[in-house]
């Protein structure tokens, strides 16, 4: 099936020269700007909407490495890798390279049982008090710190290796992150701002930016069609609001379908190519919904009186190498 034709094919794969600059300096202005408002302002209420900000922004950065695993952020390889590690994927204790092996495995199988990408999406719907549950969990911190514990004890506690192949598998996991962040640290101590990293950089990494991560996923893959069969029902494209796209869908993440049609397009020419399918007759064949919370509602319609949501059992892992299920 020809989507597009040849000349909209390669209108919406090239690349706006110093478009990922662009990007990279916009998301770290974004923070930068932010942390300096809460910094002079001394107010809780201004301290508590930087920490939805950067948190946000947290995300943003993961979308940005996203982009660099498909070689969609810089056109040279080595820009690609670099900038995506150093300035995306290390801050927010991720990593690129694994990253991108794993997400390979996701379009490759997509919505099939050899999709790691799966376990975050295939137990919906659950019903809203579940789904508050969940959410509760990710705003309180619960869910970042033990996804953290569980990530630091799982790279240390193997009962068949020495402590220092331990040690040399937490450091390629995740060495050069926690380097970055006491980099983060030790720099904001100095200034006597300690308080800067921990309410605005350490805080927001795991409340707000799981709380993303989570409605993120939730959209992108839930309650649709399991196999190949139907490109068009493989992923959800979700028709977000300003104020959604700021602090949930950051950087046109939220054409998620298009992504997955055509993973080589870059993020900001996924909503030509989006009006390019429709200009050719498949609207009525895209999974589409009209915003974020819609989205949320459809999945958390369970009864009550229905079964049971599994209890005790919660996903084990990173944004980088995906999640395993733990009882």
């Amino acid at each position: 099936m020809n989507l597009l034709t040849k000349e909209q094919m390669l209108e919406v794969i090239k690349r706006k020269k110093f478009m990922g600059f662009f990007l990279l300096i916009h998301c770290w202005l974004c923070i930068g700007v932010s942390v300096y408002v809460a910094a002079v302002a001394s107010s809780t209420l201004i301290t508590v909407i930087v920490m939805v900000i950067v948190g946000s922004r947290q995300q943003a950065l993961l979308v940005l490495m996203h982009e660099a695993s498909h070689g969609n952020l810089f056109k040279n390889k080595f820009l690609n890798r670099f900038c995506s590690q150093v300035f995306c994927a290390y801050p927010v204790l991720s990593h690129m390279p694994m990253y991108k092996k794993y997400h390979t495995k996701h379009h490759t199988w997509v919505q099939t049982e050899r999709d790691p990408d799966l376990l975050l999406s295939k137990n919906y719907p659950v019903s809203r008090k579940s789904m508050f549950r969940k959410l509760a969990r990710d705003i309180s911190g619960i869910t970042g710190i033990n996804q953290l514990r569980d990530r630091v004890v799982g790279l240390l506690n193997s009962s068949d290796a020495s402590i220092l192949h331990r040690l040399k598998c937490l450091w390629r996991d995740m060495g050069w992150g926690l380097s970055i962040n006491l980099g983060f640290c030790l720099t904001f101590l100095f200034f006597d701002l300690i308080w800067i990293y921990f309410c605005l950089w350490l805080v927001p990494l795991l409340t707000w930016h799981q709380v993303v991560l989570r409605v993120r996923n939730i959209a992108e893959h839930a309650l649709l069609m399991e196999g190949p069969e139907n490109i068009f029902s493989q992923a959800r494209t979700t028709i977000a609001s300003s104020i959604e796209k700021f602090f949930i869908a950051p950087y046109w993440v939220n054409y998620h379908l298009e992504h997955h049609l055509f993973p080589a397009v870059p993020c900001y020419n996924l909503p030509q190519l989006r009006m390019f399918l429709i200009e050719n007759g498949f609207q009525k064949h895209m999974t589409t919904e009209k915003s974020y919370l819609a989205v949320l509602k459809k999945v958390s319609g369970k009864s009550e009186d229905g079964p049971t949501d599994k209890q005790n059992r919660r996903l084990v892992g990173s944004f980088s190498k995906g999640y395993t299920v733990k009882d």
